[in-house]
């Protein structure tokens, strides 16, 4: 039976630690196992690489596919992990959707663990470590052969709400952390402070009721609302969406449209809510 995405995780953060000696698989290294290893890649095997190996002896070692092999029992190497993977994308794409998955570059691979963070056997310097996605130019994201994906797992133990920059680029999360999906539309509504608040968020300054959604202006004017009709079984931002003049995926706070707010904050804020709806669940 294959491992889980879980249990991969869970494997390697037991591993922290563990010495990093190349070719090594989670064997203990002897001399007889150095001395194979060396004469089998005569490269790597330097002098002062063997120097620095024989101060693991005794030890559990693993190099950076041992240590996926070492938790799978299946014999692979870094390069057979992409040729063998079901899925490969460009790493631009990772996300907390591919915890579990694996981080590939030519000639390394590592184990995605959520939150921005993965786990490497890194190197002889180095053995193996929790280290950021971001410090390693990682080329691919692998969904592995041999690990079962069906229970997906996400490491963030406690939710993050509203909007979050990866790569640069915003990423509007609800409030069970769940990331907006693509042809979302919602109204984000900037309160007197200049604060976005979005439509699941209810409080005194931007009130949600039932068929509709109603603002509290600060130049005082009346609340909006839509036409029942419209909104009846419908989320009222979706509603308000619908009953808008915009098309771009959003619906423009209240006071920007009644030219309270300065025409350079009514582009960025159209801008900044444009762009999060467009981003996939």
């Amino acid at each position: 039976m294959s491992k889980t995405s879980r249990e991969l995780i869970e494997f390697c953060k037991g591993k922290l630690g563990t010495p990093y000696v190349f070719g090594m698989k989670g064997e203990i290294l002897t001399e007889a196992l150095l001395q194979q290893l060396a004469a089998e890649n005569p490269k790597v095997y330097t002098p002062q690489y063997i120097t620095k190996a024989r101060s693991f002896m005794g030890k559990h070692c693993t190099d950076c596919s041992g240590l996926i092999t070492w938790c799978t029992g299946i014999l692979r190497g870094s390069a057979n992990y992409k040729e063998t993977a079901r899925e490969v994308r460009p790493i631009r794409t990772l996300d907390e959707s591919m915890t579990g998955w694996a981080l590939w570059k030519p000639g390394h691979i590592g184990v995605y663990i959520g939150n921005g963070k993965c786990i490497e056997a890194k190197g002889i310097n180095y053995g193996t470590v929790e280290t950021r996605a971001q410090d390693t130019p990682w080329v691919s994201v692998l969904k592995l052969k041999d690990i079962d994906y069906s229970a997906q797992v996400c490491e963030s133990a406690v939710p993050f709400k509203g909007i979050q920059l990866i790569k640069g680029k915003p990423y509007y999360f609800n409030r069970d952390g769940q990331m907006a999906k693509f042809g979302t539309r919602f109204m984000v509504q900037v309160d007197k402070n200049g604060v976005l608040h979005f439509p699941e968020e209810e409080s005194a300054e931007i009130p949600i009721s039932t068929g509709g959604i109603s603002v509290e202006n600060g130049d005082g004017r009346e609340p909006e609302h839509t036409s029942p009709g419209k909104t009846e079984g419908k989320n009222p931002a979706l509603a308000a969406y619908e009953g808008s003049e915009y098309t771009g995926g959003t619906v423009l706070p209240p006071d920007m449209k009644a030219g309270t707010t300065s025409e350079a904050d009514s582009k960025v804020g159209h801008a900044l809510t444009k762009e999060t709806s467009l981003m996939p669940w």
